[in-house]
């Protein structure tokens, strides 16, 4: 069986940033459920996500 590769490329928009386009990505890859720590780096991504009702995300934790 060959692997067949997704191709994303978004529409060219202004107003969008790079944390929405990659949710498009994810989307277009049939990524549904994410897991993983927010941060300050990554916080416009989780803004773009909270926007998204087609993208859930986990967020792990640890007994410290």
């Amino acid at each position: 069986m060959q692997a067949t590769a997704v191709r994303c490329t978004p529409e060219i928009d202004p107003e969008r940033n790079g944390a929405e386009i990659i949710c498009d990505a994810l989307k277009a890859h049939g990524v549904r459920v994410l897991f993983g720590y927010a941060g300050g780096a990554i916080l416009h991504f989780y803004d773009a996500l909270h926007r998204d009702p087609e993208l859930y995300h986990v967020t792990v934790r640890h007994e410290q």
